[in-house]
């Protein structure tokens, strides 16, 4: 007598598949941190990068986000990133002074203000 074993791994099947997330029953996805939906689509406040959906960091400002999401972002007025830097939105703009965490506009007729005033420079 001879006896055969079969071994059937059975995968679930999503369709349409997890963008990102993981496909655990015939069209049921996990979804990983950031997504979510019945495909794991990156929600509001992320974007898709490399197969992840990372959370924005605009700060001060507006992040092109969801699922046709860049991550880019539109600062606030007064505001904007200082160069070479991932601190987005987070310094204030020529002719605007941080007062209270927040940036205000100098006089109208400034391009620059005293540190810490809205006394003009120029």
């Amino acid at each position: 007598v001879e006896f055969v074993i079969f071994l059937l791994i059975l995968k679930a099947i999503c369709n349409p598949p997890c963008v990102h997330g993981n496909c655990t029953a015939p069209n049921q996805c996990s979804c990983d941190t950031g997504s979510e939906g019945s495909t794991c689509e990156c929600k509001i406040g992320y974007y898709p990068k490399n197969g992840n959906c990372l959370e924005c960091n605009c700060n001060h400002g507006s992040c092109s986000d969801g699922p046709s999401g860049d991550g880019s972002c539109t600062c606030d007025t007064g505001y904007t990133t200082p160069f070479g830097t991932t601190q987005y939105c987070t310094i204030c703009s020529d002719g605007y002074v941080m007062v209270d965490s927040n940036c205000i506009q100098c006089n109208p007729s400034c391009q620059t203000c005293d540190f810490n005033s809205t006394h003009c420079t120029s």
